[in-house]
């Protein structure tokens, strides 16, 4: 009986910890991935200083105009994007850039690698399109 109890106490002991880390990761200590927020969106801009092409690595459609892509960046205080978008009837091409704010310029930006989002405005309706990366 005594080995059931100790038992018993060490799985009630573990679960303790277990939501006690679990509390810990979703904290609002931060934006981005890991801190139980959704990251913050890139502006999307054409006065990028030193754009580099960067392959995306999702997109969700979020209205019949608008896409959601996530791209590897730095902080959104710091960084943004370009897009070129090319589409016909069948196909939709997105390629995204990413570069620094012209107004972090002169800013010390935190060496912060992330995924963050980068809304896109269609042309036309999504209607089902494939959509390619020129970038990959």
């Amino acid at each position: 009986m005594m080995g059931l109890s100790r038992t018993a106490g060490s799985t009630v002991l573990m679960m303790v910890v277990v939501a006690a880390l679990a509390a810990s990761c979703n904290s609002t200590g931060g934006s981005g991935a890991g801190s139980g927020e959704a990251p913050s969106k890139l502006q999307v801009r054409n006065d990028l200083q030193d754009p580099a092409p960067v392959p995306w690595t999702t997109y969700r459609v979020l209205d019949p105009l608008h896409l959601e892509f996530t791209v590897p960046s730095g902080t959104p205080e710091c960084y943004g994007a370009s897009v070129s978008l090319t589409q016909n009837d069948r196909e939709i091409s997105v390629g995204i850039s990413t570069g620094r704010l012209a107004s972090a310029a002169s800013k010390s930006c935190p060496a912060i690698g992330t995924y963050s989002p980068v809304v896109v405005t269609l042309d036309s309706l999504f209607n089902n399109r494939s959509i390619t990366d020129p970038n990959k």
